[in-house]
């Protein structure tokens, strides 16, 4: 396994083959202090990934596939109270040409459950590091709650979810004026 200690790590693709290669990562302090405020968070106490990489020369593509490890604080939704969470996730990435991402695009592949994620590749470098730190953006909780914290919306406080709705006139008001008058 090459070990490498942070998110920089950025390989050729022109220099991957079919050969399955590993790479360990771990985010110094620097980057996780970076990606805190990247991704909001209130604090990012270890964050490390398990990626091997290889050539699917069949696709002309890359294939990412590993396991990321987090270990975080983000803001309640309601409260933003820190409520600490555990990130424990694999992951596997295919990279492809920017055509044949078009037209995975428009054959909707994305809809299908059992074909891979992909991603365009611009260029010749396949940067490791930020595809990892992307997979944590999207791994760890989207909306997250404190404890017992519940949305607490009642008429008194004069809050609506969503007051656009509330203003708009009932479609259905003139017809039971209607039914009243007959």
């Amino acid at each position: 396994m090459t070990k490498t200690n942070n998110l920089t790590l950025s390989l050729k693709a022109s220099e991957i083959d079919s050969n399955e290669k590993s790479y360990a990562i771990e985010a110094t302090d620097d980057e996780k202090s970076i990606l805190v405020e990247r991704f909001n968070l209130v604090s990012l106490s270890a964050f490390s990934a398990e990626v091997t990489v290889k050539s699917k020369a069949d696709m002309d593509a890359v294939l990412l596939e590993g396991h990321i490890d987090a270990e975080l604080e983000q803001a309640c939704t309601i409260s933003l109270k820190p409520v600490a969470e555990t990130v424990s996730e694999n992951f596997s990435l295919l990279l492809v040409s920017p055509e044949m991402a078009n037209s995975m695009d428009e054959d909707e592949a994305y809809l299908d459950v059992d074909a891979p994620d992909y991603d365009a590749l611009e260029g010749d470098i396949v940067e490791v590091g930020e595809l990892v730190a992307q997979t944590l953006a999207i791994s760890m909780n989207q909306y997250p709650r404190a404890e017992g914290v519940e949305l607490n919306v009642s008429a008194s406080a004069n809050v609506s979810v969503n007051e656009v709705e509330l203003e708009k006139p009932n479609p259905f008001a003139a017809l039971g004026k209607l039914k009243d008058q007959s």
